[in-house]
């Protein structure tokens, strides 16, 4: 029989530098302000030689682990986690992060002033984007103030009814990374739950140090998710590749610039793959 928790933190690792885990599990320990009535869970996707899980588990033994190596991806991961356990709301958390405040009670209060809440995202501090514009948003929306209609929140922090994100069919596994939270919050809203932005409340998010950084095998998963996502709404997939090949060809012109040969023809391959796959 699964044990029940009033709350499941659910994080998902592939390759992580230990530190900053151990900064994240500290910083839960730190914050969690319902005690032994949340569970951590890290479903770990590394390869198996690459992270010493005895030492995380000798280190914080409540805290569960699944070694993972398959990577069956980001969504499909974060099931696994959730699948463990029983819970009445489960938080899907990056492991780049860490809380700095306790929230989780706070969270829980909202949820319940509104049972039509499926899930709720906070302000991020350290990164730029705490919420986005949708890819079919049209360009003169304002961004200002968070739109459910129009914006969805960081997957960072999506902290969810249990049963709203059951009801909703979970993560969609065929998505391996990327427009995840587009998906899922487009399925609550058909059932009739809201998404929305507490931006009270804070969390500390450390991936803008990375942003600069172009990854290739990215940018070609990233272009997948999104045509899978377009062909699965009955969208126009040109209207999302758009606003992402203009960001490519300022990428080409920098790189040019800079006579980055290397990476030139590296922005010209991802270029020559998103174009070839809308044929």
């Amino acid at each position: 029989m699964k044990m029940k928790y009033e709350l499941l933190v659910v994080t998902v690792t592939y390759k992580p530098e230990i530190s900053e885990l151990i900064k994240f599990i500290d910083s839960y320990k730190r914050y969690n302000d319902l005690g032994k009535s949340a569970k951590l869970v890290i479903v770990d996707n590394s390869p198996t030689s690459f992270l010493d899980i005895s030492r995380i588990k000798s280190k914080y033994p409540d805290v569960t682990i699944v070694e993972n190596p398959n990577n069956p991806g980001f969504g499909a991961s974060n099931n696994i986690g959730f699948k463990l356990f029983k819970s009445d709301y489960v938080l899907f958390m990056n492991n780049d992060t860490e809380f700095v405040e306790p929230v989780f009670k706070s969270l829980i209060k909202l949820h319940e002033s509104d049972e039509h809440i499926g899930c709720i995202g906070i302000r991020q501090l350290g990164s730029k984007l705490s919420y986005f514009k949708k890819f079919t948003t049209p360009s003169n929306i304002n961004c200002s103030n968070f739109n459910e209609k129009y914006h969805i929140i960081s997957g960072a922090f999506m902290f969810f009814k249990s049963n709203a994100f059951i009801e909703c069919g979970m993560f969609d596994t065929k998505i391996f990374m990327y427009l995840e939270e587009f998906d899922i919050s487009e399925r609550l809203n058909r059932k009739n739950y809201h998404v929305i932005y507490a931006s009270q409340y804070y969390f500390l998010h450390k991936k803008e140090r990375h942003r600069k950084e172009i990854n290739e095998r990215l940018w070609i998963i990233g272009a997948q998710s999104q045509l899978y996502v377009c062909k699965k709404y009955g969208l126009n997939p040109r209207i999302g590749f758009y606003g992402a090949n203009k960001r490519l060809y300022k990428y080409l012109c920098y790189y040019l610039v800079l006579f980055k040969i290397r990476d030139l023809f590296m922005i010209l391959r991802i270029l020559k793959y998103r174009y070839s796959i809308l044929k």
